[in-house]
C-alpha cells in the first residue's frame, strides 16, 4: 500500500535530500464539529443540574433509610413491651384458673364451690 506524501515532502535542489516541511494547515483539517461557547455553557448547566439532583437524591435516600431504621427500632421496643404484657397476662390467667381462686371467686358472689368435673382448665 502506498502512502500519499504529496504536500508533505519537499525536494531541495542539489543532492536530492528530502526535507519534511512544517505542518500545512488545510481547510478540511480540525475537529469534526467545533463546540461553541453556548454549547459549553449548556453542558456546564446540565452537569450542575445533574450534580444537584445527585446530591439531593442521596440526601433524601439517606433520610428515608434513617427513618425506616428508627421505625424498626420503635416497633421492636413496642413488640418487646407487648411480649412482656402478654407474659404477665398469661401468668395472671394461670393464677385465676387455680382451684383455690375459683372457689374464692364463687364464694364472693354467693355460689357453691364447684365440683371436680365442673372445673375447666386451659
Amino acid at each position: 500500500m502506498l502512502k500519499d506524501y504529496s504536500g508533505s515532502v519537499a525536494l531541495t535542489g542539489g543532492r536530492n535530500r528530502l526535507r519534511a516541511p512544517g505542518k500545512k494547515v488545510s481547510t478540511g483539517a480540525g475537529y469534526l464539529f467545533q463546540p461553541s461557547r453556548r454549547m459549553w455553557e449548556t453542558v456546564g448547566a446540565m452537569l450542575l443540574v445533574t450534580l444537584v439532583l445527585g446530591i439531593g437524591s442521596t440526601v433524601w435516600y439517606s433520610l428515608q433509610v434513617q427513618d425506616a431504621l428508627d421505625k424498626i427500632g420503635s416497633s421492636r421496643a413496642a413488640g418487646s413491651e407487648l411480649q412482656n404484657a402478654n407474659r404477665a397476662l398469661h401468668a395472671k390467667r394461670d393464677f385465676l384458673l387455680t382451684r383455690k381462686q375459683i372457689v374464692t371467686a364463687a364464694r364472693k358472689i354467693g355460689l357453691r364451690p364447684a365440683t371436680e368435673n365442673q372445673l375447666r382448665y386451659r
